[in-house]
């Protein structure tokens, strides 16, 4: 066995512990040394680059604030371009007199009032004169959309609210109207429950075998009136002899509604109204909007008939809010549970869905101005048919709503000319992949196959037009700020959003400019950009390689080339080599580019061109909703 070894002694012990504290010491002093050395280090080159960004950044200060004068001139020159663009479109004759056209100019205010007024003081005696006028007045609200849509794009806010203000006056005339042809018709209700001489003849006949027949031959036990516009669908249902309706649907063209259990054996006035036209929601924010218009069933009480006396009729006459006395469901003065009401409710064959579309139905709760999806039940959709079947515990307005986002933010978009003053947007939706042609004042739908767009495809429109009818079909593109929060999105700055729609309207005659799937990725105060040159106008490229482009990223104040690369598994938003920021996009490209990009994109003179291009971006803000 090897000798064990010999114990330390005290003194042992003591001295090795005092070696490991001296080491300890002198590393924890060479630690010590070494980073007050690494942080005079790190402090020198902290300054170094402190005084080098400094400079960069007054520099960059300077050298922007003295591109400033190039960015008024810009604008300067685009609007004496938009003078000389709209005198040389002036004409001795208005147009609305050349086309004889009979409706109100909707910019001439003494017009409207003129229309407005000459309207409230027309009293209509059927609802077919009733709609007819009802109808024009809507004709002129859908011209107003024009002006609307251009003073969304241009920012006019006073206009917007003008636009609102006839508009919102027109629709409340409008259903002040179906409450006096409805008040009328109830009225004289005899002139609607009597047979004709021509009826009463053909009943005789039908009921010649039948000998059991009692009570007044003349007497209808319903009548059904009802009339239909492109815009409006009215009809007014009576159940004259209070009989058993208890399966009974009034079917007012593509307006169903089962008669409600609770009134099921009493004479009652069911009326029905569609309109293409959402009145109801108003301008506050809602996360859902109304497609394929809104339909609104009413119960009214039945009228007391006028009595005969001699040959005198005699009948009492009552203002509208008397004569049109509402029965509310469910009854507000009772606790008992109210039966739900089955309703039947065609889409309109404008309106575009998918199978994988959220089916929903609202009714409106007035009191807190929302529309409600927890009182429609039993929701069927038959998307062949256009069907809607549904039961509601409510009656009021009810509408086929769709998630403002069902569309956007958009996966991907490209926009290019393919000739001088013609450019093709792509924009690839949720759904669906549009294509649209851009022109000088006008904006067109191309290439759509699909039945429901059918009456806008080919056609050309002002942007804002075709963007509000694409909206009524269900395929809406113009996001607000707040849509961002529901999109999951960050929202984007909206100068530096501005600056690049500018420097993008300005320069499309010279570029094709595409999204960056990095652009969502950025801080919301950047936004990024592909582009190349596009001298020859193709719409798509032969050789389209990443190495191909470029990409310019615009800050609130700036723009300039980024590393960004979509082939890249990261963003690396840095400056590329060799570049530095400027005021506008002109200015970056000077150098990189041909001399005829530079050219091109200093050429304002295509004004309409350049609007057009301008106003299609700021609607449907493709650029800080991709």
């Amino acid at each position: 066995m090897p000798p064990k070894k010999a114990k330390k002694t005290k003194k042992q012990i003591e001295e090795e512990k005092k070696k490991l504290e001296e080491e300890k010491r002198i590393q924890e002093e060479l630690d010590r040394k070494r980073a007050e050395e690494d942080e005079k280090k790190r402090s020198i080159e902290e300054e170094k680059r402190r005084i080098e960004e400094e400079k960069r950044r007054q520099e960059e200060e300077k050298r922007l604030d003295e591109e400033k004068e190039q960015f008024y001139q810009r604008d300067g020159i685009m609007m004496e371009n938009r003078v000389t663009a709209q005198k040389g479109k002036k004409k001795d004759l208005d147009e609305k007199y050349l086309l004889c056209d009979p409706l109100p100019d909707p910019e001439n205010e003494r017009d409207l009032t003129t229309f407005i007024t000459m309207w409230a003081e027309q009293r209509d005696k059927t609802i077919s004169e009733c709609i007819e006028r009802c109808q024009i007045s809507e004709e002129v609200i859908r011209t107003m959309q024009n002006i609307y849509g251009n003073a969304m794009a241009n920012y006019n806010y006073n206009k917007v609210e003008w636009c609102h203000t006839y508009m919102n006056e027109m629709r409340r005339m409008i259903f002040q109207k179906y409450d006096q042809v409805s008040s009328h018709i109830l009225d004289y209700i005899e002139e609607h429950t009597r047979y004709t001489k021509e009826e009463l003849l053909e009943q005789q006949q039908k009921n010649t075998n039948n000998t059991n027949k009692r009570g007044d031959q003349g007497q209808k036990s319903e009548f059904l009136l009802k009339a239909q516009t492109k815009d409006i669908k009215f009809g007014i249902y009576g159940s004259v002899s209070g009989k058993n309706q208890t399966h009974k649907y009034t079917d007012i063209g593509t307006l169903q509604l089962k008669v409600p259990r609770q009134h099921a054996n009493q004479q009652i006035i069911i009326r029905a109204v569609w309109t293409s036209f959402d009145y109801v929601t108003g301008r506050n924010y809602y996360p859902d909007i109304v497609v394929g218009g809104v339909a609104d069933f009413r119960l009214f009480q039945y009228p007391e008939g006028p009595r005969q006396a001699m040959k005198w009729t005699m009948r009492n006459v009552f203002s509208v809010n008397d004569r049109l006395r509402n029965i509310p469901y469910p009854d507000p003065t009772t606790q008992i549970q109210s039966d739900p009401i089955a309703i039947t409710y065609n889409l309109p064959d404008y309106v575009f869905t998918t199978e994988n579309d959220d089916v929903k139905v609202g009714v409106w709760d007035e009191k807190e101005e929302t529309w409600q999806t927890e009182l429609i039940d039993d929701l069927q959709y038959d998307r062949t048919a256009r069907k809607l079947e549904f039961t509601t515990r409510k009656l009021a307005q009810m509408a086929y709503l769709q998630s403002r986002c069902t569309d956007y933010p958009y996966k991907k978009w490209k926009l290019r000319c393919i000739e001088n003053q013609k450019a093709i947007l792509d924009i690839e939706t949720k759904r669906l992949t549009l294509t649209f042609e851009i022109g000088p004042e006008y904006l067109m739908l191309i290439e759509k196959t699909d039945p429901e767009f059918r009456e806008l495809v080919d056609r050309k429109f002002e942007p804002g037009y075709l963007l509000m009818e694409l909206s009524k079909c269900g395929v809406h593109l113009m996001p607000v700020d707040d849509d961002a929060k529901l999109g999951g999105i960050h929202l984007k700055d909206r100068q530096a959003e501005e600056r690049a729609i500018l420097d993008v309207a300005t320069s499309i005659r010279a570029l094709a400019i595409r999204s960056s799937k990095w652009n969502k990725s950025l801080d919301p105060e950047n936004i990024v950009l592909k582009i190349r040159d596009n001298l020859e106008f193709d719409r798509e490229f032969y050789e389209d390689h990443e190495p191909d482009w470029k990409y310019c990223m615009w800050w609130p104040n700036k723009c300039a080339f980024v590393n960004v690369s979509d082939a890249q598994d990261h963003c690396d938003a840095s400056l590329k080599a060799g570049h530095e920021t400027h005021g506008i996009l002109n200015i970056v490209i000077h150098g990189h580019f041909h001399e005829e990009v530079l050219e091109r994109s200093h050429q304002y003179g295509y004004i309409d061109f350049i609007d057009t291009v301008r106003k299609t971006l700021r609607l449907t803000r493709i650029i800080a909703f991709t």
